[in-house]
C-alpha cells in the first residue's frame, strides 16, 4: 500500500488498478482501508474515482469497518456538489457520486433520498459539464432506488424533456435519454410519462430520425 503515497501520480494511479479483487481479502483489513479513504482525497480525480470503485467493492467484505468512512465521503460529496464555486469541483463530485452509487448499490440505498435531494437542483446548473454528470449518477441512482425515485418525477421529467431538445450539447441529450431509460425501467412509469407530457413521444422519434 505504500505505491499509493507516491509523489508521481502515473505511479498511485497504477498501483490502484492493478488492486483488483484477488487482494480483497488484505485491501478488507482496517490498515488498508484506512490508506484507501486517505487516497480517496488525492488531488487527481483519476486516481479518487479508482479508489471509489475499489472501496465500493469492499463494502461486501467488511461492511462495518467501510460504511462510517464512507458515510462521511459521501456527505463530503454531497457538500461539495450543493456549495462549491468550481464548476469542475461539482462536476467531479458528481461523477464521483455515480461510481459509489454503482460500487455499492445495497449500502447506498438508505441514503436515496438524501442523494436525490442533492442531485435534482444541480439540474439547473449552468455548466452542461455539471448537469451531464449529474444525469448520469441519477440513472445510477434509479437502479437503486426504484420506486422512491417517483418522490422527484414531478421535477425531474419537465427537465429531462427540455434536455432532450437541447440542441446545445449532446453529451446531454445522451444523458438525458439514458436517464430517462432508467428511470423507466426502475420505476414502472412506462405509459404515464406520453400522457403527462404529450411532447416526448415526437421528441424521442425525432431523436432516432437524427440521431
Amino acid at each position: 500500500m505504500v505505491g499509493i503515497a507516491d509523489p508521481d501520480p502515473s505511479v498511485r494511479r497504477m498501483v490502484l488498478q492493478s488492486l483488483d479483487e484477488r487482494f480483497d481479502h488484505y485491501l478488507a483489513q482496517a490498515l488498508s482501508i484506512r490508506s484507501l479513504f486517505t487516497a480517496l482525497n488525492d488531488e487527481v480525480y483519476e486516481i479518487r474515482e479508482v479508489v471509489i470503485s475499489i472501496i465500493g467493492r469492499l463494502t461486501l467484505r467488511n461492511p462495518a469497518y467501510v460504511m462510517p468512512s464512507l458515510r462521511k465521503a459521501l456527505i463530503q460529496m454531497l457538500t461539495e456538489l450543493n456549495y462549491s464555486a468550481d464548476s469542475r469541483r461539482k462536476e467531479e463530485s458528481a461523477r464521483l457520486l455515480g461510481q459509489l452509487v454503482r460500487a455499492s448499490e445495497t449500502l447506498i440505498q438508505p441514503y436515496v433520498t438524501p442523494i436525490l435531494q442533492a442531485l435534482v437542483p444541480k439540474l439547473k446548473d449552468p455548466h452542461p459539464g455539471v448537469i451531464t454528470a449529474v444525469l448520469s449518477t441519477l440513472g445510477y441512482l434509479a437502479r437503486v432506488g426504484g420506486s422512491e425515485m417517483t418522490q422527484c418525477m414531478e421535477e425531474l421529467m419537465p427537465l429531462i424533456v427540455d434536455m432532450l431538445q437541447d440542441q446545445s450539447s449532446l453529451a446531454k441529450r445522451e444523458a438525458a435519454l439514458c436517464t430517462l431509460s432508467e428511470l423507466v425501467e426502475s420505476t414502472g412509469y412506462v405509459i404515464r410519462p406520453y400522457n403527462d407530457y404529450p411532447t416526448l413521444l415526437p421528441i424521442l422519434l425525432n431523436l432516432l430520425k437524427t440521431e
